[in-house]
């Protein structure tokens, strides 16, 4: 049996309309299938895979969505789902992705012409900015949440929901902004979190990670045996501050 599986990349999307995309495409095709998100938030790939085997699924296809698809996550998709396939049974299932749709030509002339709906803009003085934009809120702990592609896949999209929650109920919710982010750096250590004003990184694997972290670092500001071989590295002083230092 064929399953496939949709891959979307839209890290600005919410769950309701990822949502209501991942409903349409379920129901326009009339082979199994199933549709995740590669960053941010919802279920990730692995667990595709997973659901597709365990449905008898013998050859799974990849298929990415969107006009044009990262490039980069088009070279690093296939390795990581060649990963997936070194701990499955030998022969049990093939995997392949498809072509990207921008390469389809047929396709890119039916977006272009087919017909549309048009909204209307009227002038707006000032419409770029959004009230209470101009300064972030008091805080004394940044907590940023790497939601990338990596991190995705190892689990970050279960990690957000839970650390606001555990913030809140350790009364912490007005001393904590926390951010979603893409990736930091192409990393293999997700699911990470980058705790300002310190520079610190943390790995949190499960939402006992989560309480654990909160505990350790926002509560009690100790060392934590979460916290990744990572540091910020103070910047070389230029030439001119040297110069000034050791004329003083």
């Amino acid at each position: 049996m064929q399953f496939e599986i949709f891959l979307v990349s839209a890290s600005y999307v919410s769950n309701r309309k990822f949502a209501a995309l991942a409903e349409t495409l379920v129901a326009a095709k009339e082979t199994p299938c199933d549709v995740v998100r590669l960053e941010h938030q919802g279920d990730h790939m692995f667990n595709a895979l997973d659901r597709a085997l365990a449905n008898g699924a013998t050859r799974v296809v990849l298929r990415p969505i969107g006009i044009p698809f990262s490039q980069s996550l088009r070279k690093w998709v296939p390795n990581a789902a060649a990963d997936w396939l070194t701990r499955q049974p030998a022969h049990q299932v093939k995997l392949a992705i498809a072509a990207d749709l921008d390469e389809d030509q047929e396709l890119l002339k039916l977006v272009a012409n087919r017909p549309y709906r048009a909204e209307q803009i009227a002038p707006k003085i000032d419409g770029m900015n959004g009230k209470g934009w101009d300064e972030p809120p008091v805080y004394e702990h940044h907590l940023l949440v790497c939601t990338g592609p990596r991190c995705h896949m190892r689990g970050s999209f279960g990690l957000l929901e839970p650390l606001k929650a555990a913030v809140q109920q350790a009364g912490l919710g007005s001393k904590c902004l926390i951010a979603s982010t893409g990736c930091l750096f192409p990393c293999n250590n997700g699911p990470v979190v980058v705790h300002y004003p310190k520079g610190d990184w943390y790995q949190l694997n499960s939402e006992q990670d989560v309480a654990k972290f909160v505990d350790d670092v926002l509560i009690h500001q100790r060392t934590s045996p979460l916290r990744l071989p990572f540091a910020p590295t103070p910047a070389e002083p230029s030439p001119e501050k040297a110069m000034l230092h050791a004329n003083e």
